[in-house]
Order: structure tokens, then sequence, then C-alpha cells
């Protein structure tokens, strides 16, 4: 049985654009995995073999950021209807998916490895009052971090409808 696409639905790709970079750490760095440790805070997202991973959806928000802070200014108090139909915004990273009318951008970033197995180290911080601006009594934590120097195999495809 054969599957008839329809023109108005279909996305019509006629290009794909590969993207491929290196991305080496200034700074020591943090990308959480969201895990529950009874010694870390906040642990690294790790794979089997040591390497770090940035999630192509972090990378994507993040990058998503940087546009709308660049189209709307930069901490301002935007109206959250003018973020969300931001027509450059939209044509490259799509809508959300709890909109009624949802379509997929056109810029999709793959998960980021570190290109050796990293090394990391614990950093310790105070939690800031955020009503203060002062550290938090007792309120201590500890984070995993890589080392400056590491570097990420950074893959995106950009699709040209």
């Amino acid at each position: 049985m054969s599957h008839i696409l329809n023109k108005r639905n279909s996305r019509q790709i006629v290009e794909r654009i590969y993207i491929k970079a290196d991305f080496t750490l200034d700074t020591a760095a943090s990308f959480g995995n969201g895990d529950v440790d009874p010694f870390i805070d906040i642990s690294l997202l790790l794979d089997d073999d040591g390497h770090a991973i940035i999630q192509g959806t972090s990378l994507a928000g993040a990058l998503r950021n940087v546009l709308r802070e660049t189209d709307l200014g930069y901490r301002k108090k935007v109206d959250p209807e003018a973020a969300i139909t931001n027509s450059r915004l939209l044509a490259i990273f799509g809508t959300a998916r709890e909109q009624d009318n949802t379509h997929q951008g056109v810029f999709i970033p793959s998960d980021a490895y570190s290109a050796e197995p990293v090394e990391v180290a614990i950093r310790s911080g105070n939690a800031i009052d955020g009503h203060t601006g002062t550290a938090k009594t007792g309120a201590v934590y500890d984070t995993l971090v890589i080392q400056p120097g590491t570097t990420f195999k950074l893959y995106f495809e950009l699709l040209i409808p």
C-alpha cells in the first residue's frame, strides 16, 4: 500500500546542510544529567567510556535563547506572546509542543560528545538567596565540572525547504 503525501503538509526539503565543528571549553563547565546522587548535587552526563555529553536539546535551547535576545533584547522583559510569535525563532527552531499549531524547525542539533574521555573535578559553591543576593547560610552544594581544554564534536543539520 503506497502512502501519498499531502503537499500542504509536506516539508518539501530540497537540501540539507551539515555543519561540523569543534568546541573547546575555555573554562570549567557543568552539563548536568538530572540524576540524584547522594554525594554530588549536580552530576555530569557521561557515556560508558567517560565521554561527556551535551544534549542536542540543550544546544538548541541555548542557541534559541541567543537568537531571542538578539531579536527581542538582552535580559529585557518581553511579552511571552512576542517571543512565541517571533518569525525567525519559529522558522529556525519550530514551535513548542504545547502549542496548538506546532511545526518542526529547520535547525537540528545532534548530541555533542567530548573528543576524549573527560577529566572531572568537584567544585563547591554556596546557594544564593534570590531576594537579598547574598549566600544562604548552610546552603553549600557540590558540582562535578569538566576541565578547561575539553573539546566537543558538534554536528548540526540545517534543512532547506
